[in-house]
């Protein structure tokens, strides 16, 4: 297993093209890092 990596990501559901859910992200989790998702219930984690 190695890194995980997301650069400049942008997502938007086909229902709903309009409305932006990614815009930009990037984010790196290293190989034996210990990460967490966190966020409001419901806000799509």
């Amino acid at each position: 297993m190695g890194d995980i990596k997301f650069s400049n990501v942008h997502f938007s559901y086909p229902s709903r093209p309009d409305v932006s859910i990614l815009n930009g992200l990037s984010f790196m989790a290293q190989r034996g890092e210990t990460t967490a998702l966190v966020g409001s219930s419901g806000c799509g984690k």
